[in-house]
């Protein structure tokens, strides 16, 4: 059996969704507007978040494995690198889903024929989920650098180990008023401590991640640009019939698609 809704709770649910898809096209807009200024800042601050050319950054990542023996220190030519990735790249998604959230809301109801600017506002939604699904896995993939250099680092450290022995011995008296038998239990622990020279090969290893997180992450941090900068192209160049995907017929002035 179908439920039937009375057509006044029609009414009042649709101009509730009218009044959230407005708000959701207005927020799209400004964040549109806003985009390139910020693609722009973020772009100029690269050259200050990457600063090590790209034929050095090997020496430097070397000059910080050196220092690994001690596992107490970590990279911060990396770990600060990593802070303002995750910032700009979940900064970028937030500003995308947004984006996603104006153009599917300003999608119209389903009707045979004239789907063309419909196609359009589906593909623009493509490019910019995809755009979304590279900075979230972007961002997920961050805390496998801990993991793949911790293991690195333990190889390298001091290490101390402690070593307990026991034993027994029995001693026997005889020839007084009583034999005796005495037995005596011992127990001893030895602390010790390896320290040696770390082996070379492990040493270039940590290295060799630490210059390949380098790259890695310059390669993350602009392509979160790249792909918040081609959404945004797609959705400016694309906008009337985002906004207007049957022309004016069927939809306010606004872009949003009327449900009537």
């Amino acid at each position: 059996n179908s439920i039937a809704f009375s057509p006044a709770l029609r009414r009042r649910d649709h101009l509730a969704m009218d009044a959230f898809a407005t708000a959701a096209c207005e927020t799209g807009m400004q964040v549109l507007e806003g985009l390139p200024a910020k693609l722009a800042a973020l772009e100029q601050a690269k050259a200050g978040l990457f600063p090590i050319a790209a034929d050095k950054v090997r020496d430097e990542m070397a000059a910080q494995a050196a220092k690994a023996s001690d596992p107490s220190v970590s990279n911060q030519a990396i770990t600060g690198i990593i802070d303002k990735v995750q910032l700009a790249v979940v900064d970028l998604n937030s500003d995308l889903q947004k984006l996603e959230r104006m153009i599917r809301m300003s999608i119209p109801k389903a009707e045979d024929g004239n789907n063309w600017g419909v196609e359009v506002q589906l593909g623009v939604v493509k490019i910019v989920t995809d755009a979304r699904t590279a900075m979230k896995a972007t961002n997920d993939g961050l805390k496998e650098y801990f993991k793949e250099r911790s293991e690195a680092v333990e190889k390298l450290a001091t290490s101390s180990e402690t070593k307990t022995s026991e034993g027994t011995s029995e001693t026997e008296s005889t020839g007084g008023e009583k034999d005796t038998k005495e037995t005596k239990k011992s127990k001893s622990s030895d602390t010790s401590t390896k320290t040696g020279t770390a082996c070379a090969d492990r040493t270039l290893h940590l290295a060799a991640i630490d210059t390949r997180w380098y790259f890695h992450l310059q390669d993350g941090y602009v392509s979160a640009i790249d792909g918040a900068g081609y959404a945004a192209d797609s959705i400016a160049k694309n906008i009337q019939k985002i906004q207007h995907p049957r022309g004016n017929q069927g939809g306010d002035e606004g872009g949003r698609p009327s449900y009537y």
